[in-house]
């Protein structure tokens, strides 16, 4: 899901660099690099908690409660800069 949001997110950051949108470009490179940041670190890390978590260590339990609720919210983080890539580009082309 996350590989996917972040191939979705650089097609999109390509053709907004071709419509020349520089705001909605910083944006699209936010929202990708959240996604590989979810990806490739956090992940990871929060499998290996749930796996200690299961093993009955309470302290990489808190701490896999802690890192997914990280990784939720860089999600929820991209699910409001996309509205908000939808909004710029109403206002620019009242659509």
């Amino acid at each position: 899901m996350f590989l996917f949001g972040f191939i979705i997110s650089v097609a999109a950051l390509v053709l907004t660099l071709l419509s020349n949108n520089f705001h909605n470009s910083i944006i699209l490179v936010i929202i990708g690099l959240f996604f590989i940041i979810n990806r490739n670190y956090l992940t990871p890390i929060i499998n290996n908690f749930r796996d200690l978590e299961l093993t009955g260590d309470l302290k990489a339990a808190k701490k896999f409660k802690i890192m997914h609720l990280l990784s939720v919210l860089l999600f929820v983080i991209n699910f409001f800069l996309l509205i908000l890539i939808i909004i710029l580009n109403y206002t620019s082309y009242n659509l």
